[in-house]
């Protein structure tokens, strides 16, 4: 468990961040994506991630640079440009990756340890891309009600289709009405 100081700091650091976390490469391939990795993770000083705290993972997991000046900050700074000017390479707009969305998810992978770790710019970036990685033609979800009216939007409209049905469990119920609306092709 994190200690509060440990916890204010991931909050700190990963406001305005959604994350997914990959914990296993078989649900992500992509021989073009490498995740970004924390010094942790590559180990720093004969320390590696199983010889630390989690309090300690998540005030020390920082995101390695590539490339940049020979001084490198202790806490990611936020960079809140939107695009960037590209010398070779590198980031292009800051909605599809950048320097801040590296640190973060070098960060929570290194916590999690995970494959590898996505972050989104929006709550619906991540949820949509969760329903298309997980969902196909065919299953079925329980999802509670009331949900954002986006999420409800795409199950409503958008997921039928696709083939993939879901049903509905009023908000504070038990969760045996749950257990009760749950098929043989329903995605845990």
């Amino acid at each position: 468990m994190l200690s509060t100081i440990a916890f204010q700091k991931l909050v700190d650091i990963f406001i305005h961040c959604i994350s997914v976390t990959i914990f296993t490469d078989s649900v992500f391939q992509s021989s073009k994506w490498d995740p970004p990795r924390s010094v942790l993770e590559q180990g720093v000083d004969g320390l590696k991630l199983e010889d630390v705290s989690p309090d300690t993972i998540a005030t020390s997991a920082r995101y390695v640079f590539d490339s940049g000046p020979l001084t490198e900050p202790i806490t990611p700074p936020i960079y809140h440009s939107s695009t960037y000017k590209l010398k070779s390479g590198g980031y292009i707009y800051s909605r599809l990756n950048s320097f801040t969305t590296d640190a973060a998810q070098a960060a929570i992978n290194a916590i999690e340890g995970g494959e590898g770790t996505l972050v989104f710019n929006t709550g619906m970036a991540a949820i949509s891309s969760a329903f298309w990685c997980f969902l196909k033609a065919g299953d079925h979800v329980v999802i509670n009600k009331p949900c954002y009216s986006a999420v409800y939007d795409i199950i409503d409209k958008i997921l039928p289709k696709f083939n993939i049905e879901a049903s509905f469990v009023p908000s504070g119920c038990p969760v045996e009405e749950y257990k009760k609306r749950v098929k043989p092709n329903t995605r845990h």
